[in-house]
């Protein structure tokens, strides 16, 4: 069973329903933060991160935001070209994913990739270009795996209940 399949599955089952999901939408300036409701519906922005010269800063702070909101999974934005080819940013994406596992204390949480295509245009259509967009597509990206989640285990239900009948 895949890792997306086995934590709706859970979901379903109301087994993570009171575990909070973080968004990511990675770039080379600035990181998009989002966070969801404890029901796991929902995704908010919340902040924007600057990168500095060392992007050892910015997963710190992230690292900081996971704890202080008990955060058990993290959502990326998988950054893809149009034909489905890896782009340049995809291998800083991986980078980042790694560094966010591997210091201590954070062994527990699960780092999922979600498509993120067109998430910061989609983003700003619905704020508008500001200081924030890179949360608002942080929240469209974790809305989107939030929304998958929910669909998985709805027709996981949907199967299950027409099996037994």
């Amino acid at each position: 069973m895949g890792q997306d399949r086995y934590i709706a599955r859970l979901v379903g089952e109301g087994i993570m329903n009171r575990m909070r999901y973080l968004g990511i939408d990675y770039g080379h300036k600035r990181i998009g933060v989002a966070v969801s409701d404890e029901l796991g519906k929902f995704a908010f922005p919340l902040d924007v991160v600057e990168q500095g010269k060392s992007h050892e800063d910015a997963t710190l702070l992230i690292k900081e935001i996971i704890k202080k909101n008990n955060i058990h999974v993290v959502v990326i934005g998988e950054s893809k070209n149009l034909d489905g080819t890896p782009n340049p940013i995809a291998s800083e994406i991986a980078v980042f994913a790694r560094r966010l596992q591997t210091q201590e204390g954070h062994a527990h949480i699960k780092i999922v990739f979600e498509p993120e295509m067109y998430s910061s245009v989609q983003a700003e259509q619905i704020t508008g270009k500001n200081s924030k967009s890179d949360a608002s597509a942080a929240a469209v990206i974790l809305q989107g795996y939030l929304d998958r989640l929910a669909f998985q285990a709805h027709r996981s239900d949907s199967v299950d209940t027409e099996t037994n009948n």
